[in-house]
Formats: C-alpha cells, structure tokens, sequence
C-alpha cells in the first residue's frame, strides 16, 4: 500500500515521468486508497520514515488534478503570484518555480533562513505543492546547540503557515491541514530538538502555540 498526506496518495518520483496514459491507469489504480485517511493507514503500520521517502506529493483534488483526470504540472508562476503584482510572491517563483519537490528540498536545506519566508508569501496554491518540504525539515533538523539559525527557522516557518490560513487562501490549503496539526504535536512535544537553550524552546513554542490557536478558530468556524 502506498504512503499518503493528508489524506492524499504520495506518488513517487518514477510516476511523474510516466506518458499521461500511463498516470491516469496509475491514478484509476490507487483511487481506491483515497478513502483512506493518512492516519488511518498510519494505524495500519505505515511509518512516517516511509512517507518521506517520497519527496514528490501528489494530492488527489483539485489542486493537483485537471478535470480530464491527468497529472497536472509543476505550479505556476501565476500559482506562486495570484495577483500579478506581489514582489515577494515573485521572489518566491524565482527561488522555487520550476523545481520538483526533491530538488525544491535539496536547496531548503542549504539556507533555510534565507528561504523560509518564501513559504510565507508564495500564492495557496504552490504552497500546498511544496508544503512537503518545510514538513520534512522540522521533522529531521536538529539543532546544533552552538547556533540558534535553526531555531529561528522553525519558529519563522509557523508563521508562514499562519500567513497562509487567511480566509481567501485556506481553501488551497484544507488537503494538508492534517499535515500541519501534526506538526504542531511535534514540534511542542520535541521542543529540545528545536533549541539549543529554555529562551529558543520557549521563543519556537509561542511561535507553534499561535499556529495551533489559529488552527483551532478555523475548527470552529467550520
């Protein structure tokens, strides 16, 4: 059985080479899994380790889906600036447009203090698409107690989700809100891992208590 986020299908890499003909039988195939939610199949012994070893998501909607049921592409610039007219969404497309999510992580990981604010200002839509990369980063940093970069990177990164969940965006970001009430439960529960010292532990859980009082207005809202 494959991995899934947020109750979505993962589909490695391999597939998004494949002919369209080949991904709409792939996407007839799994279908049937789609019902399944991702924690689900994690009660059924499915391990988040396995999950991030696909670095390419696939969403199972809208987002990700044209109406004649193929594989859609790479987001688009106009995905990352809605409006046209958004420098920093613009700033975003350059750094990231055009990249897989394997390649999009690979360069994350090399200066996520200077890229983390991409995630804040890029349009709903590329941010669902690459949502898997700032996920995998909090799951597997660890903080070197020497520095606080890190540190600051995880509690930044909350609030590019808190920018994302406004009422005119929320709707190309439902598929992965699973995904992001988890990482709140891991990052206020493994606070050591994203400080070196108390003042950076308590600095990123303000940061993720925020996010998760966010989270907890749109439960209630519906």
């Amino acid at each position: 059985m494959r991995p899934v986020l947020g109750g979505r299908i993962a589909l490695p890499v391999s597939h998004l080479d494949e002919t369209a003909a080949e991904s709409r039988a792939f996407v007839r195939q799994i279908q049937p899994l789609a019902s399944f939610k991702c924690g689900e199949l994690l009660a059924r012994g499915l391990r988040w380790e396995s999950v991030s070893e696909f670095w390419q998501v696939k969403y199972i909607d809208e987002i990700v889906m044209s109406k004649t049921g193929d594989i859609v592409g790479l987001p688009t610039q106009k995905d990352f600036d809605p409006t046209g007219c958004c420098l920093d969404g613009n700033h975003a497309w350059e750094m990231f447009g055009g990249l897989t999510v394997e390649e999009a992580c690979i360069k994350f990981w090399q200066h996520p203090q200077f890229y983390q604010e991409d995630f804040m200002f890029m349009g709903g839509v590329a941010f669902a698409y690459y949502f898997s990369v700032m996920e995998r980063y909090i799951y597997e940093v660890q903080i070197d107690p020497r520095f606080d970069d890190e540190a600051e990177a995880v509690r930044v990164l909350a609030h590019c989700i808190i920018a994302q969940l406004e009422p005119d965006n929320v709707k190309f970001v439902k598929p992965i809100l699973d995904n992001i009430c988890r990482l709140v439960v891991q990052v206020r529960g493994n606070l050591q891992q994203y400080g070196g010292c108390e003042e950076d532990q308590q600095r990123v859980d303000s940061s993720w208590a925020e996010l998760e009082h966010v989270l907890g207005l749109l439960d209630t809202a519906g």
